[in-house]
């Protein structure tokens, strides 16, 4: 694959979804997996924001581009 389409969520029902490692899903470990993270594209998505949306993109860069593997 050459992109992905990732999300969080706070949980399996919940309503709303979250800014990136503030949910329930591994994304750390789903994205392990991927081989040559740095040569694919990633899209966000999101429909809820605790603030700006702005602001949740700022973190979720910040969350992703802080991940280790």
């Amino acid at each position: 694959y050459y992109s992905f389409h990732i999300k969080d969520a706070a949980g399996l029902k919940a309503e709303h979804d979250t800014e990136l490692g503030k949910g329930t899903g591994n994304l750390r470990g789903i994205l392990a997996k991927v081989k040559n993270p740095e040569d694919k594209y990633f899209y966000v998505e999101q429909e809820t924001y605790p603030d700006s949306p702005l602001e949740s993109v700022k973190r979720d860069y910040t969350y992703l581009a802080a991940l280790r593997f």
